[in-house]
């Protein structure tokens, strides 16, 4: 850290200049924080990697989820999706906020869902005039009523019948 200028010409330094220290008090058990995973392909190092991290709760080396990272050249749906979706599968909860998958999150389509229709953008209430990136949004939203739908679905055993709703 220190071999790099942290100089700012336009405004305040980039990095406040701080020791950091161990604290002694504290156990610090031997083991290795930073290390390197593969796999056979991009979805078995994927498995891995997701193992790995249960396999850290399990045996309380961390004490929460936040306290693992992974570091990716680049963290696109694209590259992030499979350790995502492997994580996941072990229920275990992650986030990549610059993944761009931000619209693709459950809350988020339904809450577009419910705007959508409480601004009427859905049938006439969208106009005649979709295509391009407009066609692709009416799309999404469509997709999105879907979503709304299944969860505002009642339990199967309630014996309650769900109305139709059309778009």
């Amino acid at each position: 850290m220190a071999s790099a200028d942290w100089s700012n010409a336009n405004g305040p330094p980039f990095r406040f200049d701080k020791t950091i220290v161990p604290d002694l008090e504290s156990p610090h058990p031997e083991y290795p924080a930073i290390f390197s995973i593969w796999g056979s392909n991009d979805k078995d190092e994927a498995q891995r990697f997701a193992e790995l991290v249960a396999f850290l709760k399990e045996r309380d080396v961390i004490k929460d989820y936040n306290q693992v990272a992974l570091l990716l050249h680049s963290v696109r749906q694209e590259h992030s999706g499979r350790y995502l979706e492997a994580l996941n599968a072990k229920g275990i909860p992650a986030f990549c906020p610059r993944a761009r998958a931000y619209f693709e999150n459950e809350e988020i389509r339904l809450i577009v869902a419910c705007f959508a229709l409480i601004f009427g953008y859905y049938g006439e209430g969208r106009g005649d005039q979709l295509f391009g990136a407009v066609l692709d949004l009416a799309n999404y939203i469509d997709d999105c009523f879907k979503d709304l739908a299944r969860s505002c679905r009642p339990p199967p055993s309630t014996g309650v019948v769900a109305a139709r709703v059309r778009w």
